[in-house]
């Protein structure tokens, strides 16, 4: 039990030797209290995933609108040149 003590005691005189304790200035910790307490200033937007799905949405219509008149136009033309 005293050997324990005295190890105990040996290592918190090289904690000691290594770590220097700080005293913050007084007005840093209040600051830094008041920051961690109230609620953040900034708010993290969420993405729109609707407006993306949109977009992508009308982009396929428009493109399957368009082979589709394509093919109406063609089909119409090979009509008229078959007879």
């Amino acid at each position: 039990m005293d050997k324990e003590n005295k190890d105990f005691s040996s290592i918190e005189k090289k904690l000691d030797s290594f770590l220097r304790p700080v005293n913050p200035e007084e007005n840093f910790a209040i600051n830094l209290k008041n920051r961690l307490l109230s609620e953040p200033a900034i708010t993290i937007e969420k993405p729109d995933y609707y407006f993306v799905l949109a977009t992508i949405s009308s982009i396929f219509f428009i493109g399957v609108l368009f082979v589709w008149l394509l093919y109406r136009i063609f089909e119409r033309n090979s009509e008229e040149l078959t007879g």
